[in-house]
């Protein structure tokens, strides 16, 4: 049985992979800058220090409303190498009926549309947490939500993932 710790340190960061010109990353912490190319062949500066992890004890978690996982795989694995969070949630999606989201390193859940076009969301958590972690409820009907319980924190987290 895996010991519970206490987390010190907890990052929430928003990427916006929507945007024609660059890609933004927004966190809650001071940044350094960096480079990256964009969709359209042009360098974009971001800051990128906070964005690696400094500590065992900076527990990560990405989101984004990607709007079409299937055409922004490649820009979400390069940004999942930088910021190499603990659990990354995606909304809207766009996978359908039993399609499953497939993240390298990570173990997903899914909420699907049936029947209409884009929406879903999704939350990854990776593998070295999986066995502590559970998915609790997910939405029936028009509703879209997942929500997933982190136990291994002395007080454990809920993270509530609706769209």
């Amino acid at each position: 049985m895996q010991q519970r710790k206490n987390v010190n340190n907890v990052r929430y960061v928003y990427v916006n992979l929507n945007s024609n010109e660059s890609k933004h990353i927004k966190t809650n912490r001071s940044l350094n800058k960096s480079t990256v190319k964009t969709r359209r062949g042009r360098r974009k500066s971001f800051r990128k220090k906070s964005l690696v992890k400094t500590s065992p004890d900076t527990w990560t978690l990405l989101h984004s409303n990607i709007r079409g996982y299937n055409s922004k795989k490649n820009s979400l694995d390069t940004i999942l190498n930088i910021v190499n969070p603990n659990v990354v949630t995606l909304n809207e999606h766009g996978l359908k009926n039993k399609m499953k989201l497939s993240i390298p390193g990570y173990v997903s859940y899914n909420r699907n549309r049936q029947n209409q076009n884009m929406g879903g969301v999704s939350t990854s958590i990776v593998d070295s947490e999986k066995d502590s972690t559970i998915k609790v409820m997910e939405s029936d009907g028009k509703s879209e939500f997942l929500i997933t319980r982190h136990s291994q924190f002395l007080n454990p987290i809920n993270i509530i993932n609706i769209y």
